[in-house]
C-alpha cells in the first residue's frame, strides 16, 4: 500500500523527512512544498482550484445565480461556466505544468454546488445565470424547463411545492438539469487535462473528485472523465469534525436527509428512500456519529469499477478515530495508494503510538 499526504505542515523540510522515514511516496500541495518533497525523495503532486471567488473575480456578477434569481457564494467559488473564470484557470493550470520535478497535476473544486457546499441549499440549485442559461440552450437543453424543473423541486423540499404529478412534469427537466451539469463540468476538465499535457506530456492529471455516490449531484462523472483524466482521488471522509464540510459524507448526507424529509416529513420513510438510493444505511445516527468504515469500502469499488482502468487513490481523513480500519476498507476494495487529509504532526504521531504508520 502506498500513502501520499496533502500538505506538508508548517515545517515541510522537516515534516518531508518525517514521512519519508513513515514510508510514504508522495505530497500533494502547492509550489512551497516541491523543494523540500524533492530534497526527501517524496514525489510532488501540485493542487488547483477551478473556479475561484478571488482577485478580479471577486464581484458578485461572477456570482452562480439560483432558481430564485439570488446570486449565491458556494465554496469561494464562482459561476462553474464562465467563461473568463475558466480561461483564467486554465492559464494558472499551464503554469503549474511547467514546474521542475512534478510529477502532475490535481484539481479542486472542479464541480457545480453540492447540497453542503454553503449554509443554505438554495446554493445547491445554481448555476441559472444568463451565461449559463444561454450555454444550456446551445448544447440543445431546454434551459427554462430545466430552470422551472429545479425550482419545483426546491419549492417542493421546502414545503411549498405541488407534489402531484411532480414526477411526470419535472423529472425530464431535472434529467437535463443534471446532464447539463455534467457536461459542462467535464468540458472544463477535458481543457485542464490537455493543458496538462500539452505542457509536459509524462504529467498525470488528476481530480480530488467526489465520492461515487454523491459526483452525479455536482456534474463529476467518472465514466466520461476516464477518457481524458489519469488518476482520481475520490475524497471520501466518512467523519468530518468541523461544523462545515463540503464532500464529507456525513454533511452531504445531512443537507440532503434534511431536504428530502423537507417532502416526506417523515425520518423513517426518509431514512429508507436514502438508504435504498444510496445503497448503505443513511440515518441520523450515521449523520452525527460519522458512517463505518464499511461505507469508505462500498464506495471505492464503485469508484473502480467506474473509472475504467485508471487509478484510484482515494482520500481519507487523518484525524480519523477508525483510522486503521479506514485504511483497511481502502486496501481491501482495491486501492493501491491511500492520500491522507490533511498534514497533522499530532495526527501522525497518534497513528505511529498505534502501529498505523512504522518508523523506519
Amino acid at each position: 500500500m502506498e500513502f501520499w499526504m496533502h500538505g506538508l505542515g508548517d515545517d515541510p523540510g522537516r515534516n518531508a523527512k518525517k514521512l519519508r522515514r513513515l514510508g510514504f511516496s508522495a505530497v500533494v500541495g502547492n509550489t512551497e512544498n516541491i523543494g523540500a518533497a524533492l530534497e526527501n525523495g517524496l514525489d510532488c503532486y501540485l493542487c488547483a482550484g477551478a473556479y475561484g471567488y478571488s482577485g478580479e473575480f471577486k464581484n458578485e456578477n461572477y456570482l452562480s445565480t439560483d432558481v430564485n434569481g439570488d446570486r449565491r457564494l458556494w465554496f469561494g467559488s464562482t459561476c462553474p461556466t464562465n467563461f473568463g473564470v475558466r480561461e483564467k484557470n486554465i492559464e494558472t493550470i499551464k503554469s503549474m505544468a511547467r514546474t521542475p520535478g512534478i510529477k502532475g497535476v490535481l484539481i479542486d473544486g472542479a464541480r457545480f454546488s453540492s447540497p453542503a457546499s454553503a449554509d443554505n441549499i438554495e446554493s445547491f440549485f445554481t448555476c441559472f445565470c444568463g451565461g449559463c442559461m444561454k450555454k444550456a440552450d446551445s448544447m440543445g437543453y431546454d434551459a427554462l424547463r430545466m430552470r422551472e424543473s429545479a425550482r419545483e423541486l426546491y419549492l417542493l423540499i421546502k414545503g411549498a411545492g405541488r407534489p402531484a404529478g411532480f414526477i411526470e412534469n419535472r423529472l425530464p427537466g431535472l434529467i437535463d438539469w443534471f446532464s447539463f451539469r455534467r457536461r459542462a463540468t467535464e468540458e472544463h476538465l477535458t481543457d485542464f487535462a490537455e493543458t496538462i499535457k500539452i505542457a509536459n506530456a509524462e504529467l498525470k492529471a488528476g481530480i480530488y473528485i467526489f465520492t461515487p455516490s454523491l459526483s452525479f449531484l455536482v456534474g463529476q462523472n467518472y465514466s466520461g472523465l476516464a477518457n481524458v483524466l489519469d488518476f482520481f482521488s475520490p475524497m471520501i471522509y466518512r467523519k468530518y469534525n468541523a461544523p462545515e464540510g463540503p464532500a464529507c459524507l456525513n454533511h452531504e448526507m445531512a443537507a440532503i436527509f434534511s431536504s428530502v424529509n423537507g417532502i416526506f416529513s417523515d425520518e423513517r420513510r426518509t431514512e429508507s428512500f436514502l438508504s435504498s438510493l444510496f445503497g448503505f444505511s443513511v440515518t441520523p445516527r450515521a449523520l452525527a456519529d460519522g458512517f463505518p468504515p464499511g461505507v469508505i469500502y462500498s464506495e471505492i469499488k464503485k469508484a473502480i469499477s467506474l473509472a475504467g482502468g485508471k487509478k484510484v487513490a482515494p482520500i481519507i481523513q487523518l484525524d480519523d478515530e477508525l483510522l486503521d480500519e479506514s485504511i483497511t476498507a481502502c486496501e481491501n476494495a482495491g486501492a493501491d495508494t491511500v492520500n491522507f487529509f490533511l498534514y497533522d504532526d499530532k495526527k501522525i504521531d497518534d497513528a505511529i503510538k498505534k502501529g498505523i504508520f512504522i518508523n523506519n
